[in-house]
């Protein structure tokens, strides 16, 4: 898209309007419709090349409309043509056809291009029982073989001699065994990439293992990768978005009130305490998505685990939950700085003590300020039980050691995804 963008812009400057390129303010403008294409086709792309048809035909169709759409309505609104309408226009159609021919390219072409065949050495990959899903992957890969902590230096090479994998992944106790470090250097010969365990995590999944962590090394992790320019940077963003949802949430109200009265009788908000930053109890805000209970009170405060099938969820609060609109109110929140756009989710303090017991290092989330949308709820599904929650804190210890704001925006874009997809939470 951006290539389509520049070489558009290259070919109106050259030998239709007749002026300088890059001297010109509309070459500014160029950047951010670039900016704003990138941002439609990210949101909408399907999660695989072979999606629904109508999936891929509205990726195909709709990013280009809306971000010519969304280019239009700044000149509206600026009252200047910032760019000329051959641009918009031309690129355009040339989106959709290339787009229409890389969704035509993924199906046919890229199914086996680019992936990484992976040996995993250890047994700490097997006590976690952990499967590997599309949605998890950050990068393509799949398992070669699983071998355990006996194996031998030829059975290792015999594989690749017979697989041709590409990675190699050590967990701690493999790293410790001859044999398995013999073999690495010699695959590492060839041009195996060698890898441990936790960075296999890391740069294919998008998560940390629990256990390959020390709460030693974690604390440094976090303490040493966040900036004071990204903390004020975030705040400010945090600000506006607030005032902006502010507004968007005083429009919401009255719709939900009336939609209240058919299909969800009872309290318009319903408040909890949750558990924020440094342990810090706070009452959270929402739109209440379940039926009341006989005392009045909603059922989203009851000890019950809650699920994206939960039955005493209404069929407004079901609309609700799929459109996120439930969390609009937590932009109170967000003012007070009690809760931040993008962080780990606030739990409820019985959870949170719960979970402590079962999870090692799970306090240590409490160290960031928790958020609206996090990394573990683009990435994870709807947690219901101890075993989610153990799934989750691993995106979450990721992301407290890579947080900043490009991870960040790439979070916000997710979300978009999802609620564009109408499932997930």
């Amino acid at each position: 898209m951006a290539l389509i963008i520049i070489v558009l812009g290259i070919v109106h400057a050259k030998f239709i309007g007749h002026y300088s390129y890059f001297t010109e303010p509309r070459f500014a403008w160029e950047v951010f419709y670039i900016a704003v294409s990138e941002f439609f086709i990210y949101i909408l792309k399907p999660t695989s090349s072979t999606a629904r048809i109508f999936t891929n035909f509205a990726y195909v169709l709709i990013a280009p409309l809306l971000s010519a759409l969304t280019i239009s309505v700044f000149q509206l609104i600026v009252g200047t043509p910032l760019l000329p309408r051959f641009l918009t226009l031309s690129s355009l159609v040339f989106t959709f056809v290339d787009l229409l021919l890389f969704w035509q390219y993924s199906v046919r072409f890229q199914k086996n291009f680019l992936v990484d065949k992976i040996l995993i050495l250890g047994d700490v990959i097997r006590s976690e029982s952990l499967l590997f899903k599309s949605f998890e992957k950050e990068k393509p890969f799949e398992i070669s073989e699983v071998l355990p902590l006996n194996s031998t230096c030829e059975q290792i090479i015999g594989i690749y001699n017979k697989n041709k994998f590409n990675v190699l992944v050590m967990d701690r106790q493999s790293q410790t065994e001859q044999e398995h470090v013999s073999a690495a250097k010699k695959l590492h010969a060839t041009g195996v990439r060698i890898r441990t365990l936790t960075m296999f995590f890391d740069e294919w999944l998008g998560k940390m293992p629990i256990s390959e962590l020390e709460q030693i090394s974690l604390l440094f992790d976090i303490t040493e990768n966040v900036s004071p320019t990204y903390m004020r940077v975030r705040r400010l963003i945090d600000i506006i978005v607030s005032f902006v949802m502010g507004i968007v949430l005083l429009i919401l109200i009255p719709f939900v009130f009336v939609l209240n009265l058919f299909g969800n009788r009872g309290p318009l908000f319903y408040s909890q305490v949750r558990v924020g930053k440094a342990n810090k109890p706070f009452k959270i805000y929402k739109f209440r998505t379940m039926i009341p209970n006989t005392n009045g009170t909603s059922e989203e405060n009851s000890s019950q685990w809650t699920s994206t099938t939960d039955s005493r969820v209404s069929s407004v609060g079901k609309l609700m939950r799929i459109l996120h609109i439930d969390e609009i109110p937590q932009v109170i929140n967000i003012f007070k700085g009690e809760m931040t756009l993008v962080g780990p989710r606030p739990e409820q303090l019985k959870y949170v003590e719960q979970l402590a017991e079962h999870i090692p290092y799970y306090e240590m989330r409490h160290i960031v300020t928790p958020g609206i949308t996090g990394w573990a709820q683009v990435k994870y599904h709807y947690g219901a039980s101890v075993e989610d929650a153990i799934q989750k804190i691993q995106y979450e210890f990721y992301y407290i050691r890579h947080q900043g704001l490009l991870l960040d925006i790439k979070i916000v874009a997710r979300t978009l995804q999802i609620i564009w997809r109408g499932f997930g939470r």
